[in-house]
């Protein structure tokens, strides 16, 4: 539709989409993925502005929680369905 109106289109991650609202500092969003696995990014929110930190990524719910662990000493907020389907792992 937006080539027939000549609209110019934006991508949009999923997971930048979640994290958008997030107060300020780091935002770990994660997506349930099925089958044990989730979509994460992690991001730093300040001033209504988001900056992608490192890469998006598919992985095992044990490797998200231990990078969410890693990063415990910088005030962090959780985004998305991925933990909720896995909070018995946390």
């Amino acid at each position: 539709i937006s080539f027939g109106l000549k609209i110019p289109v934006f991508e949009i991650s999923t997971l930048a989409a979640l994290a958008v609202n997030a107060n300020n500092g780091r935002v770990i969003v994660a997506i349930d993925a099925r089958m044990q696995e989730v979509y994460t990014a992690t991001f730093h929110a300040e001033n209504e502005q988001l900056q992608l930190l490192g890469d998006e990524q598919l992985c095992k719910p044990a490797i998200l929680i231990e990078q969410a662990l890693a990063l415990k000493e910088h005030p962090t907020t959780l985004v998305g369905t991925g933990w909720d389907a896995y909070h018995g792992l946390i």
